[in-house]
């Protein structure tokens, strides 16, 4: 029971990362009126996140590896803690690359 739970977890982590840097890219990208700013980019992609994630963690930590509005291209590490079932501390970290063409 607690691998299927990891497994769910895991799953969760992964998609709502993948749907975050698309959607941060795509807000970013339509906004022609003003430059893309990291700091902007970076309040976009956290708003997505914590939208998408449906699970409580203990902790989550994002690491911001690149962004370029310009070139449509966004680079993250997502590091989220939680206590499974026995009350162990769980560690599932997520890397995701997005480009947009």
């Amino acid at each position: 029971m607690i691998i299927n739970s990891k497994m769910i977890r895991r799953d969760e982590l992964e998609s709502a990362v993948a749907l975050s840097c698309r959607n941060t890219l795509s807000k970013m990208v339509e906004e022609t009126d003003s430059l893309c700013e990291e700091e902007q980019a970076k309040d976009v992609f956290f708003q997505e996140l914590f939208l998408n994630m449906r699970s409580e963690s203990d902790d989550i930590c994002v690491s911001f590896y690149d962004i370029d509005c310009e070139k449509g291209l966004l680079s993250v590490g997502v590091k989220e803690s939680y206590e499974n079932l026995l009350g162990i501390t769980t560690t599932l970290y997520v890397k995701r690359t997005v480009i947009l063409q």
